[in-house]
Order: C-alpha cells, then sequence, then structure tokens
C-alpha cells in the first residue's frame, strides 16, 4: 500500500488500478507514522484516544486507526492499491453515491480518471461497451438495432438498453426478454430509430481502435453505403478483478463496496438496418 501523490493519472495503469479514499486528515496521520511501529504501540494508543475523543477528532483517529492497519495487512497479503485522500479524489470520477471510505475501487482501463468499486467492476465496464457499440451505430444511421445476449452477462447484468441513446433521438425500445425461447438462452431487444444526421464515427469512442469488425462496418457504411449489419460485443478480459482479489480485500478488512460481480466471458451480438445515407448537413424529414 502506498500514498498516491497530485499526478496520480501519470503512473501506468497498473500502478493506479486499485485505489481507496480516505479523509485527508486520516491520511496525514498515518503518513506521519513510520510503518515499522508495532501495532501495539503506535495503533493501540490511537485507538485508546479515538474511544475517548468525541466529534471529528474520534472520527479522525478512528479511520487512521483503520488505514493503518490495512497498510499492515495489504502488505502481508500484497494487495497492492494507492491510498487517495478526499481531496485529490475531487479530480477523478466515481458512480453515484461514491466514494466511501474502505471500499477498494478499480480504475477504467479505457478512460483515465474513472473508477468504480470493485464489486460492480465488471458490470460497470460491460455496460459501457456496449453503449459505446449502440452509439456507434447510431452515429452510422441505424433504423433498427437487435441486441441479442448470446453468453455471459445477461440484461439482469446491468445494461440498461433504454440510456444509450438521447432523449429525443426519435428511439423505440422493444422486444425484451419475452422474446426468449427454451431451445435458446438468449434473449432480443430491438431498438428502433429515426436518424437525423449524416453517417459519422464518434472521436471519442474507447473499444474502437481495437475492434477490427467494428472498424469494417464503420467503413464500408461511410465508403459503400452498406445496409445491414452484424457486430459482437465481446467481453474476455478479467483485468486482474477476480475473486482471488476479492478474498485478498476480504483479509485487509476493506470492502468490495457491494455484492461482487463476477467475471464472465461474454458475447452479445448486434444485427439491424441503415438507413439511407444523408447528404453532409441534410437531415431526414
Amino acid at each position: 500500500m502506498d500514498f498516491a501523490q497530485d499526478d496520480l493519472m501519470t503512473l501506468s495503469y497498473p500502478q493506479r488500478q486499485l485505489i481507496v479514499v480516505e479523509s485527508d486528515e486520516a491520511v496525514e496521520v498515518v503518513r506521519g507514522e513510520p510503518a515499522e511501529d508495532a501495532e501495539s504501540n503506535w495503533a493501540m494508543e490511537v485507538g485508546t484516544a479515538a474511544l475517548g475523543a468525541a466529534g471529528i477528532a474520534g472520527a479522525v483517529a478512528s479511520a487512521a486507526v483503520d488505514l493503518w492497519k490495512a497498510r499492515e495487512r495489504a502488505d502481508s497479503e500484497e494487495l497492492p492499491f494507492l491510498v487517495v485522500t478526499n481531496s485529490q479524489a475531487d479530480s477523478l470520477s466515481f458512480p453515484n453515491g461514491h466514494p466511501r471510505p474502505n471500499v477498494v475501487y478499480a480504475g477504467d482501463p479505457g478512460v483515465a480518471g474513472d473508477y468504480y468499486p470493485v464489486s460492480s467492476f465488471h458490470r460497470f465496464l460491460f455496460e459501457g461497451k456496449v453503449a459505446e457499440a449502440l452509439r456507434l451505430l447510431r452515429s452510422l444511421g441505424a433504423t433498427e438495432i437487435a441486441i441479442e445476449y448470446l453468453e455471459g452477462f445477461n440484461r439482469g447484468a446491468g445494461v440498461d438498453l433504454s440510456l444509450s441513446a438521447p432523449a429525443g433521438a426519435g428511439v423505440e425500445v422493444g422486444g425484451g426478454v419475452a422474446q426468449t425461447s427454451e431451445a435458446s438462452s438468449s434473449a432480443k431487444t430491438t431498438m428502433l430509430l429515426s436518424p437525423t444526421m449524416p453517417a459519422q464515427i464518434p472521436k471519442d469512442l474507447i473499444w474502437f481502435s481495437q475492434e477490427l469488425l467494428w472498424q469494417e462496418v464503420a467503413n464500408a457504411r461511410l465508403e459503400s453505403g452498406l445496409r445491414a449489419f452484424t457486430i459482437d460485443v465481446n467481453y474476455t478480459e478479467d483485468f486482474g478483478i477476480n475473486a482471488n482479489l476479492k478474498a485478498k480485500i476480504a483479509k485487509v478488512g476493506l470492502e468490495a463496496g457491494g455484492t461482487f460481480t463476477e467475471y464472465q466471458h461474454t458475447v452479445w451480438k448486434l444485427s439491424g438496418t441503415f438507413a439511407e445515407q444523408l447528404s453532409p448537413g441534410a437531415t431526414s424529414a
């Protein structure tokens, strides 16, 4: 366990992948204490002071004790994480209601500064990849997108398809799990859209540069007027966020931030049709 510097984002992803956010005051106390001090000495003295203290001082002392103990256990369990102060965390992005003390967060490998509770890391990451694929297809002028679950995370794992299209975009979402048959584990949802802009590739995509088939669909649409498409959204990497890490976090006395979602190799199929190409600057009737 180390303490983060203000230039956190200059570190490589493995160095800043895992963080814990604690109060500035508690971090200041622990950083000033030599790591080799015995728990029976410093930690017990501070713990006793915490029990007798009141208000803010008591809370800071208690948090410092917890952080100090976590540091000792993290070293023994070889659990590498950075301690980030609340002030430093202001420049990072977390889900609503976060960050919380004693919770371990994992960084998004594609978006520097975005952090998720370890418990829901895979759900957030996969949801983001599906949303990007949908955004790409919408931007290319899709009029219908069928989203079919083939294996791995199903819709219950956390993907709200209705959030992938902005309000007022002429989007209807239909289908759903009711179309699932006993002969197949797949569930299909259909999005119906009314494009109003010329086909284009958004410039701020994260996964697109690594997805050769997505790129070919996009090029075929822009260069050859592709009218129908099928692409897969694959999720094939656990990024070290697994049951082994969950066990280490528990041993250290920290939290994963909720019910842990295990990594699953996941494949969703997106298929559908594109509208006729709009001329640059034109809008549909």
